[in-house]
């Protein structure tokens, strides 16, 4: 659990620096679009660059969704091992049952704003890689 807690610190760090560089980017679209060599990479970016910023802005909310339901969810995880512990019979009690399901459904909205990044990065890579056809809609 110590491991998952020294990962998920330095992955949130990284997603603030992604975060501020896509801002940057998007801030200074000209400059940015300069430093594309591919000129059908740079076509598609300039092609689909509100798409790319809806993306980015829902790449954003799923992100700080994510780290909000992240720590309730650790938290569970550490008090489970404290329950279980101390009393190894302690699953039966409504109390840890309880505690079992809402640790659960923290981690299930983790793994579901994970998947809408995903999603939205998987929609980017279409965007960008020539060739690739794509909907101007982007991804939800």
């Amino acid at each position: 659990m110590n491991r998952l807690q020294v990962d998920s610190l330095r992955i949130r760090a990284r997603a603030q620096v992604i975060q501020a560089r896509g801002d940057a980017y998007f801030a200074s679209w000209s400059e940015s679009l300069a430093r594309i060599k591919k000129p059908e990479v740079r076509a598609a970016a300039e092609h689909f660059r509100p798409e790319l910023e809806q993306s980015f802005s829902r790449i954003k909310l799923a992100s700080k969704e994510a780290g909000s339901e992240f720590n309730p969810f650790l938290h569970g995880l550490r008090m489970l091992r404290i329950d279980l512990e101390k009393d190894p019979d302690c699953m039966k009690e409504n109390a840890a049952k309880e505690l079992v399901r809402t640790t659960r459904e923290h981690g299930k909205e983790v793994i579901r704003q994970l998947n809408a990044v995903n999603t939205e990065l998987e929609s980017i890579t279409k965007m960008l890689t020539p060739g690739k056809t794509v909907t101007t809609s982007g991804a939800s």
